[in-house]
């Protein structure tokens, strides 16, 4: 259960119930109409460097996040649990509390918090279009790829999962190498930047700044193709 602890514009302080993933909201603006789910508070930790307005939860407010983490105990005895449980008995794998809600990601990033912990989706997830399940074509291609990391990675891309470029693999039948660009790699790519489209929607970017992560993730993208394009060759990349 994500947990929040906020103050309404008059003041009172905001603590809401619930079976969902969220026991209260943060106003993101002065007229209230953006809100926003706390993470910091769900992990127990106190709000720092975030975009919040009349955030209670900080050190000025103990009294209150002290209340508000006490009425969302006894409300829910394991609120503030991870969110990866370690399953039941005889269970093989660990399972997502509350399960992932991804839209556009097909839980094969990082984003995806059940692919994130290298579990597969369960019936209690929300997500749409969902190819992280055991028969999945995508899951098995993307987990026969090797990483980002092991091919020598990029700073600034630790957060992407590794991304399927199966066409890189395969030779033509007279011989040659492919090209670098499959349409694998272009819908590996496009699923990217969606992704990455969606986390700064998910981040109340403005437009400016959005658009600007797309391209960085464009940017780690070609640089990938490019890496593993010139290692299959032989090449170096300087």
């Amino acid at each position: 259960m994500n947990l929040v602890l906020g103050r309404e514009q008059g003041g009172s302080s905001l603590v809401t119930n619930g079976s969902g993933r969220v026991a209260g909201e943060l106003p993101r603006d002065s007229l209230g109409a953006g809100y926003r789910y706390c993470d910091c508070f769900a992990s127990g930790d106190f709000c720092n460097n975030c975009n919040c307005n009349n955030c209670c939860n900080n050190l000025r407010h103990e009294i209150e996040r002290f209340k508000a983490i006490k009425a969302c105990l006894d409300r829910n005895p394991e609120a503030f649990q991870p969110k990866i449980g370690k399953g039941k008995l005889g269970d093989v794998k660990p399972r997502h509390n509350k399960g992932c809600n991804c839209k556009r990601s097909g839980c094969l990033k990082n984003y995806c918090e059940c692919y994130e912990a290298k579990i597969m989706c369960s019936s209690i997830c929300k997500c749409i279009g969902c190819k992280n399940y055991e028969e999945s074509p995508e899951r098995k291609t993307l987990m026969n790829t090797p990483s980002y990391t092991e091919i020598g990675g990029f700073e600034g891309s630790h957060h992407l999962s590794p991304t399927k470029f199966s066409g890189l693999q395969k030779f033509r039948k007279d011989g040659r190498s492919p090209s670098c660009i499959s349409w694998e790699v272009v819908e590996a790519t496009c699923a990217c930047l969606l992704a990455q489209g969606e986390e700064a929607e998910k981040e109340h970017c403005s437009e400016c700044l959005a658009e600007q992560m797309i391209l960085e993730e464009f940017g780690r993208c070609l640089s990938q193709i490019l890496h593993i394009e010139f290692k299959s060759k032989g090449l170096k990349i300087e």
